[in-house]
């Protein structure tokens, strides 16, 4: 080799060399600031601090398939507007959210396949509100504590949600309120201390209910004008009204419109069941 072949080389290298060395040791890139109340969200975001209280909407989701991690964080209200909105979004992952002080804590409208875990939603109107034929979501292993209205509610056709290891306490009206939907699953969550109901469906038609408990509520488990729904071993537990009731007629369980297997009830204040026989071993 040529000494200025040699030289062309060794300033090959050295340039890899230095561009190796900048790769290396370029900082690392700072997170942006936590979000203000009213933000839009249009990337995935970790947030930093808490928010609020916020005088309108907490945070908007302003872009599909992004992730929000509220990392324990809180996100405070006045008592109007939502905390956390999606309207028409797809694929958002909402987590580690602690949620107060809202009409709604977490607010869900014509949304689909996106999934909610592990947040809080305490002293709002409704914990988490899914509406305008919101389909193919996930919530799970949320909570929501002390709502003047209902803990998780489904509304208006909205289809094929998925609502698994909740938690609903101490909401003035129900527990969990599936109204007009169709094809909900609802499955090992937990409804007490909830003043009306602690499940409570109305229109609605082929729901499963599975694994879930009802203790300590008005009633544990209420349908009305709702048909072709699937109950299944289910818990309703000293509860001061009954703790299944079912206003339907048709050629299901004890004359109702619907399934009842294996339901257990024990302790309800004026019953196990109206009609009697959907569930043992209260009468």
């Amino acid at each position: 080799m040529s000494k200025g072949a040699r030289k062309a080389r060794y300033a090959v290298l050295l340039l890899a060399i230095i561009l190796s060395s900048t790769l290396v040791f370029l900082p690392v890139p700072a997170y942006a600031a936590s979000p203000k109340c009213g933000g839009s969200i249009t990337k995935s975001t970790t947030m930093k601090a808490n928010i609020g209280p916020c005088s309108g909407n907490g945070l908007v989701i302003g872009g599909n398939g992004i992730t929000l991690n509220c990392a324990g964080h809180t996100i405070s209200g006045s008592g109007i507007d939502d905390g956390i909105v999606l309207s028409g979004r797809s694929k958002v992952v909402v987590k580690n959210c602690d949620v107060t002080g809202f009409e709604d804590g977490v607010y869900i409208s014509g949304s689909s396949s996106n999934t909610f875990t592990s947040n809080i939603a305490s002293y709002n109107g409704y914990g988490f509100f899914l509406t305008g034929a919101s389909s193919g979501n996930k919530l799970m292993g949320n909570t929501a504590n002390y709502t003047t209205l209902g803990g998780f509610a489904i509304f208006s056709v909205s289809s094929s949600n998925r609502i698994s290891g909740n938690t609903a306490d101490g909401s003035d009206h129900y527990g969990f309120y599936v109204y007009a939907s169709t094809n909900q699953k609802l499955t090992s969550n937990k409804g007490s201390f909830d003043g009306n109901d602690g499940f409570y469906l109305v229109s609605s038609s082929k729901i499963t209910l599975t694994g879930n408990t009802a203790s300590a509520n008005g009633n544990g488990f209420y349908l009305y004008l709702s048909t072709g729904n699937k109950i299944a071993s289910n818990r309703a537990d000293a509860n001061s009204g009954v703790g299944y009731e079912d206003t339907s007629t048709g050629s299901g369980t004890a004359g109702t419109a619907s399934t009842y297997t294996l339901d257990e009830c024990s302790s309800n204040t004026i019953g196990g069941s109206y009609p009697t026989g959907l569930c043992a071993p209260q009468a």
